[in-house]
């Protein structure tokens, strides 16, 4: 695992930049004080505004993950922790340069039967949305603990090397082709990351990683925030923005930020149309939540 545990003075150097591009991930220990991760989830249980916008996906046999999308940072807890500096510079050092927010969630695998993911790229389907490049990645954040019995993250170590595959729609969510998937599977790590509430993983768009369901009696709350690069604007129109600059925050104004209830500016992605959940599950339900 390429693991490392979050103080005052960590940064991304050059050796572990060179990890990064190994193993196409970071793991981050206690890079969110508990204080900040419980913000977090009072507001995910609390707020109307942006409960209003959850989406149940159930899968073919029943199991249901919910979910809350949406395109801009804003000022709340959330956003702050999209924009403050020990992420967006972790980011922008694995990516190479400036990025911004393309768009972030909360996925929420419920006890006994949150759904699962199967294997995919993330650059398997914003490939298709204009974005030239696999400048990007998810920042996902355990907001709850994420264990193997809860449906954890499970990454492909070094997986991103082989390119963007081809993924067709299997079950209702779209994966790469058995066949290759099974060669790289004999010949990569499989790293299984379980994480602590407030660790983090970084990983590039085109490492395979897929998670489990939730067969365990605690909720799974993720929290993955992702990034383009900021030359890597997409070239269509779609449901998430091109560049925008990102005001970045810092770690300061991050712990200290106890807005819980003003969501202006987020650009919550309305689910509750039914011909609007069917256009979108490629990208919001069924594809990429993790």
């Amino acid at each position: 695992m390429n693991e490392y545990v979050y103080n005052a003075s960590f940064e991304i150097n050059d050796e572990i930049k060179q990890k990064f591009d190994e193993y196409g991930y970071i793991l981050v220990r206690k890079l969110f004080e508990p204080d900040v991760i419980n913000r977090v989830k009072e507001m995910i249980q609390s707020n109307a505004q942006m409960l209003k916008y959850k989406c149940d996906i159930p899968d073919k046999d029943g199991h249901v993950s919910s979910m809350i999308a949406w395109n801009q940072a804003g000022n709340d807890v959330s956003g702050m922790m999209a924009r403050c500096e020990k992420v967006v510079n972790l980011v922008e050092k694995c990516l190479g340069g400036e990025v911004y927010l393309y768009h972030s969630k909360f996925t929420i695998k419920w006890p006994k039967n949150g759904a699962g993911f199967h294997w995919h790229q993330d650059y398997g389907y914003w490939y298709d949305y204009g974005n030239l490049y696999p400048d990007m990645g998810t920042f996902f954040v355990a907001v709850d603990e994420c264990t193997v019995e809860n449906g954890c993250l499970q990454l492909l170590r070094g997986s991103h090397k082989c390119g963007r595959l081809d993924h067709t729609k299997d079950d209702g969510q779209f994966s790469p082709s058995n066949e290759r998937l099974e060669f790289l599977k004999q010949i990569l790590p499989l790293d299984v990351v379980e994480m602590k509430s407030g660790d983090a993983v970084f990983f590039h768009c085109n490492v395979l990683h897929m998670s489990e369901i939730n067969t365990s009696d605690k909720r799974r709350i993720g929290f993955p925030i992702c990034y383009n690069r900021a030359s890597n604007s997409p070239t269509k129109k779609h449901h998430h923005p091109p560049f925008s600059p990102i005001s970045k925050v810092s770690n300061e104004d991050l712990f200290s930020c106890t807005n819980i209830t003003d969501m202006t500016g987020k650009d919550f992605i309305d689910l509750s149309n039914a011909a609007k959940v069917k256009s979108q599950l490629t990208s919001f339900g069924q594809n990429g939540t993790n």
